[in-house]
C-alpha cells in the first residue's frame, strides 16, 4: 500500500488501487508530486508520453476541480485533470454535466476494477471551432464527425478525420472535372498529362497537393484548394505518421486551432 499524506484514511485503499490502474495503462505515477506551480498538492500526477494527469482523490465532488483545469488551460502541453472518488454516495447529475464541461475526467470504483465514468481532455489546446450550421449541408456532413471528435477533446483524431474528409472530396473534385475535361494536368517537363480515375483514387493528401499544383489554366477555386492543400499537408504527415515526435506534437499543438478553419474553408470549396 502506498503511503498518502493529503487523503483521508478511508480513501487510502482506493487511492491505491487508481494509482495501480493508471501504472497498468503505462502510466508513470508519482504520488503528491510537489510543485511551485502547483495551486495544491495533487493527489497523483500520472505520466504517458507527451501527456500528463493530474487525479485528485476525494469522497464526492471536489471544489479544487476547477483550479486544477484553470491551471491545466495555461500548459502549454497536453495536460489533463481527473477526479477520482470510490463512488460512496454517487455523485449527482449535475456534477458528471460539470465535469464534461469543465473537460475534467470522473473515475468511481466499481466491482470490475476502476472505471472511467467521464473522459478526461487535453486541457491545452482550445480550439474555436467555426459554426458549422452556418455552412452548406455538404460540408456539415463532411465534417460533422471531425467537429464532434474535436469538441470531446479528441482534437488529434478530429483534426485527422477532418484531413481524410478533405482527401476524400479533393479526391472525387479532381476526378470530376478531368472527366469534363476542364481539369489536365502539367508535369515538370512540360507534359500534359490526364490522371485515370484510378491513379487519383489512390492519392494521398501530399500527392493531391501535388496534383492541384500542377492543374493547366487553374480556376480561382483550384487555386485556392491547392494552397489550402499545400498548408495542410505538414500536419497531416504529423498526425498520421509521427505521433511519437515531440516536436511534431509540439507543432501540431501550434497549428492545429488555425489549420481547423482551413479545412472548413478547402471543404467548402471543392462542394460549391
Amino acid at each position: 500500500m502506498r503511503d498518502f499524506l493529503t487523503v483521508s484514511d478511508e480513501l487510502v485503499a482506493f487511492a491505491d488501487k487508481l494509482a495501480t490502474h493508471f501504472e497498468g495503462y503505462g502510466y508513470t505515477v508519482a504520488i503528491e508530486k510537489q510543485s511551485l506551480e502547483y495551486p495544491y498538492t495533487p493527489t497523483m500526477v500520472c505520466k504517458r508520453g507527451s501527456m500528463t494527469v493530474i487525479v485528485e482523490v476525494a469522497a464526492g465532488m471536489s471544489d479544487r476541480i476547477r483550479e486544477w483545469v484553470a491551471y491545466g488551460r495555461s500548459c502549454a502541453s497536453d495536460t489533463r485533470v481527473a477526479l477520482g472518488t470510490p463512488g460512496g454516495p454517487p455523485l449527482s447529475t449535475g456534477d458528471h454535466t460539470l465535469l464534461r464541461e469543465l473537460g475534467a475526467g470522473l473515475y468511481i470504483d466499481s466491482q470490475s476494477g476502476i472505471a472511467e465514468m467521464v473522459n478526461h481532455t487535453d486541457l491545452a489546446v482550445n480550439i474555436g471551432l467555426p459554426d458549422l450550421s452556418q455552412y452548406p449541408p455538404r460540408v456539415r456532413r463532411a465534417l460533422g464527425g471531425s467537429f464532434e471528435q474535436i469538441s470531446r477533446g479528441n482534437w488529434r483524431e478530429g483534426f485527422e478525420d477532418g484531413c481524410v474528409a478533405l482527401e476524400d472530396e479533393a479526391r472525387k473534385y479532381l476526378k470530376r472535372h478531368v472527366a469534363t475535361g476542364r481539369i489536365a494536368l502539367v508535369t515538370p517537363t512540360g507534359r500534359v498529362v490526364t490522371p485515370t480515375a484510378a491513379r487519383t483514387e489512390r492519392m494521398t493528401l501530399g500527392q493531391l497537393k501535388d496534383a492541384f499544383l500542377a492543374i493547366q489554366n487553374p480556376n480561382l477555386s483550384d487555386s485556392k484548394i491547392a494552397a489550402a492543400l499545400r498548408k495542410l499537408n505538414p500536419d497531416r504527415i504529423r498526425v498520421a505518421h509521427k505521433k511519437r515526435s515531440r516536436q511534431a506534437e509540439q507543432a501540431l499543438r501550434r497549428n492545429v486551432g488555425r489549420q481547423v478553419w482551413l479545412l472548413v474553408a478547402a471543404l467548402k470549396e471543392l462542394l460549391s
